[in-house]
């Protein structure tokens, strides 16, 4: 139903499974909204839903067109009507950058919260706590090089120093010659 797995049929008017923080659970839907046309055909603005599963007659502030996404990060948001019968106001749809987070396209509108790392845009993760966050910063960035942990790490640090900085070369031998002068770059 709705396009998410709902925990009934959900088949009564003015009832959703889509509704923003209570998906998969069929619930009323509030004073304005009518997902279905359960009320009202199309955009008419004629009636929409009471907050308690009944009909009753639309106000400017009744959703006439659901929010719907755009791409990955993008909410084309909904519309609303101007008035009884007047109309719905389509035109004045705004889009919505979900960044941090995806839109959710079996209802139309950004994620609010994550459980894991697809429910972020590109360039983000689920934290631990719901949330799409940037990656941490490395901590040693460019070309530092950092020695394992634990005792005696002098040794590898002045090797990895020496190599670094071209120090360290390693006789080659040339073909034909019985001594090592040249040295590898």
């Amino acid at each position: 139903m709705d396009g998410v797995c709902c925990e009934s049929a959900c088949e009564l008017p003015c009832y959703s499974c889509s509704l923003p923080g209570r998906y998969g659970q069929c619930f009323v839907e509030p004073a304005g909204v009518d997902l279905h046309g359960d009320c009202s055909l199309g955009n008419t603005c004629v009636a929409t839903c009471d907050g308690a599963g009944n009909c009753i007659d639309a106000t400017e502030a009744a959703m006439c067109v659901r929010p719907e996404c755009v791409d990955e990060v993008t909410s084309l948001g909904p519309a609303f009507c101007q008035g009884p019968l007047l109309g719905c106001a389509v035109e004045e749809r705004v889009n919505l950058d979900c960044t941090p987070y995806i839109c959710a396209f079996t209802v139309g509108t950004c994620r609010e919260s994550c459980t894991k790392n697809e429910h972020c845009a590109n360039g983000f993760g689920c934290n631990v706590d719901g949330r799409c966050v940037p990656p941490p910063l490395p901590q040693y960035g460019g070309c530092n090089v950092t020695a394992p942990e634990g005792e005696g790490n002098t040794p590898w640090l002045v090797l990895a120093a020496a190599g670094a900085l071209g120090l360290c070369r390693r006789p080659r031998r040339r073909p034909g010659s019985r001594h090592s002068t040249e040295y590898m770059q």
